[in-house]
C-alpha cells in the first residue's frame, strides 16, 4: 500500500491502516528508521495503570 507524502511532509494513513494498528486522528504513533531505509510505526505501550491515572486527573479519553 503506497503513501501520498503532502507538500507540508504529512503523511496520511487510510482507515484500514488505523484500524490495524486501533489508533484514530490524533492519536500519537512510535516511529523507527531502520538501516535498510525502512520506517516502522507502532503504537506506544502504556502503563497498566494509565487509564486509571487518566481519570483520576479527568483527562480521561473517549
Amino acid at each position: 500500500m503506497d503513501i501520498i507524502i503532502g507538500p507540508d511532509g504529512t503523511i496520511h494513513l487510510s482507515a484500514e491502516m488505523l484500524e490495524h494498528l486501533g489508533v484514530r486522528p490524533g492519536d500519537r504513533l512510535s516511529a523507527l528508521l531502520t538501516a535498510n531505509h525502512r520506517l516502522e510505526l507502532a503504537v506506544p505501550a502504556k502503563a497498566p495503570g494509565e487509564k486509571l491515572l487518566q481519570s483520576m486527573l479527568g483527562r480521561s479519553k473517549s
